[in-house]
């Protein structure tokens, strides 16, 4: 009775901890973002203009893209086994350091030939910037990850607050002075490099690392860390479009449209940790009582969070001008169409992250890699197949195809994983759930053709066409018959819909009962 007294109170220590350190760092991640949405969707875009921006995100994508293996899997690995032995920092940490010194000398390497060979020479100084600045953003993460697991982060949340507020003011700072694309490059890299010396002496003052060069320690650090990395790699494809429109030289303006699609539509992934920090370890605690109990919370998961994710993406696609108009500008309108179904690709993206939970818990996480790698492959064959076909129609049109890619490839991957949960998580409330929304969507999508004369010729008192008030008007009508009829069509059922948001609130709190004896 004591040992079951005991391992109750500290379970509830535990709980204590995670709610504090989630809401810590839940505050700067919504500090942050904050920071981040001014500068990447408003700021940039205007200053900058098209050309300018198209540069600069070709230059991010090709970095972000060759510096994506030097997270080496450590952040999760981190996470995962230093929050239980923190003495075990000490035998990789600083082998991992130089392993990434040397990678960054390799890689720039490489990609300094790769953009002088593919006649990417003016994207060439503004990638290395950009490849000095992710490879500290993957050391930083890491480092990161170690102030995680000694569960003392209010240090973490304050230096990302303050280092986003560093880097947001650089960048203004820098392009106003003049320094165009290289300006705010040399931004970002100053926001990492003031996070990278703050870290330091963060986390020396929280644990008691060792900085040394252990190689046999780290080779099984490595190994253990190899699915996370494959599973961070496997993310290229998200990449890609970006990194074959400016190999197959697509204009500036046309990068700097589709580039400014992708940051609003970012928008919609925001709440994606936190997702992750509620369905993980609701769907573990499912599977380990029953396959009964995981299908049944699973179609429970899966029906709430599509009532949100598909109002949330359809709400965004019908607002895609009015989006464009009040964060990038009029000089950025031909990349509503790309907006649009990326937004529409909101709801598919949480379905394959909610589809990927279940069969990581269903399968382990080797199933769940092999699938994202396998949506690697079929994503540039997406993109050959749609970019340069639809790139003749004018401008704009790259991104489209560029878009429909994404989500054909996101489609593909939702497929896979469907195959494998079946009827487990898409039971028939779901299937009926998903009919009735779609009936919604079909008649508010109709309302909204409806009202295309009101955005075309609008009263004196809503101002000029396709403005922003007679948008903000025509979207305001849209959303309350969006309400009215899923209330109707009970497309929307509010009581269960609260009941589990309610359960889901609880679920750091719920005492563990003890262990028969």
């Amino acid at each position: 009775m004591a040992d079951a007294a005991l391992s109750q109170s500290s379970s509830h220590h535990d709980a204590r901890i995670a709610v504090r350190n989630a809401l810590q760092l839940g505050i700067s991640l919504i500090a942050t973002y904050g920071v981040g949405m001014a500068v990447r969707m408003f700021f940039l875009p205007r200053v900058l203009g098209p050309e300018a921006l198209g540069v600069f995100t070709a230059a991010d994508f090709v970095a972000n893209t060759a510096f994506l293996f030097t997270t080496l899997g450590m952040e999760p690995y981190t996470q995962k086994e230093v929050s239980v032995r923190h003495e075990h920092a000490n035998d990789f940490t600083g082998t991992v350091i130089l392993i990434r010194v040397a990678m960054f000398f390799i890689l720039t390497g490489g990609l300094s030939l790769y953009l002088v060979l593919t006649q990417q020479s003016p994207l060439l100084w503004p990638a290395l910037g950009m490849a000095g600045m992710y490879a500290l953003f993957h050391h930083n993460s890491a480092w990161g990850a170690l102030l995680t697991a000694s569960r003392e982060v209010g240090g973490l949340a304050r230096i990302n607050v303050a280092t986003k507020l560093v880097w947001g003011g650089a960048v203004i700072a820098f392009v106003l002075l003049g320094g165009g694309v290289i300006g705010v490059v040399l931004g970002f890299l100053l926001g990492e490099v003031v996070k990278a010396v703050a870290l330091y002496f963060e986390v020396f003052r929280r644990l008691p690392l060792k900085l040394k060069v252990d190689w046999a320690a780290t080779r099984k650090v490595l190994w253990g860390a190899f699915p996370f990395m494959v599973n961070s790699v496997s993310l290229i494809y998200s990449k890609l479009d970006v990194n074959m429109m400016s190999y197959w030289h697509m204009s500036s303006a046309e990068l700097g449209w589709y580039g400014s699609a992708v940051q609003i539509s970012g928008f919609t992934l925001m709440l994606m940790p936190l997702l992750g920090g509620a369905v993980v370890p609701l769907f573990s605690r499912a599977a380990s009582r029953s396959q009964e109990e995981l299908d049944r919370v699973g179609a429970r998961t899966m029906s709430t969070v599509l009532t949100f994710a598909l109002a949330g993406g359809f709400a965004m696609a019908l607002a895609s001008e009015l989006a464009v108009r009040v964060t990038a500008g009029v000089d950025f309108l031909p990349s509503v169409p790309a907006l649009m179904i990326l937004c529409a690709n909101f709801a598919a993206t949480y379905v394959a992250v909610i589809c990927s939970y279940f069969t990581w818990a269903k399968k382990g996480p080797w199933f769940v890699t092999g699938v994202s790698a396998l949506g690697l492959v079929v994503n540039p064959i997406f993109n050959i197949l749609f970019i340069r076909p639809l790139a003749v129609y004018g401008d704009g049109w790259a991104g489209t195809g560029a878009a429909l890619a994404t989500v054909s490839t996101e489609l593909f991957v939702i497929l896979i994983l469907l195959f494998q949960v079946g009827r487990n998580i898409f039971d028939a409330g779901v299937r009926s759930m998903l009919l009735r929304t779609t009936l919604v969507m079909l008649l508010v999508g109709g309302l909204h053709m409806q009202l295309h004369p009101l955005v075309e010729a609008p009263p004196s008192w809503l101002g000029a066409p396709h403005g922003i008030p007679v948008l903000a008007v025509r979207l305001l009508i849209e959303a309350a018959a969006y309400v009215v009829l899923a209330v109707v069509t009970r497309a929307i059922k509010i009581k269960e819909t609260l009941e589990f948001a309610r359960s889901a609130m609880r679920t750091r709190h719920e005492r563990q009962e003890p262990k028969a004896a």
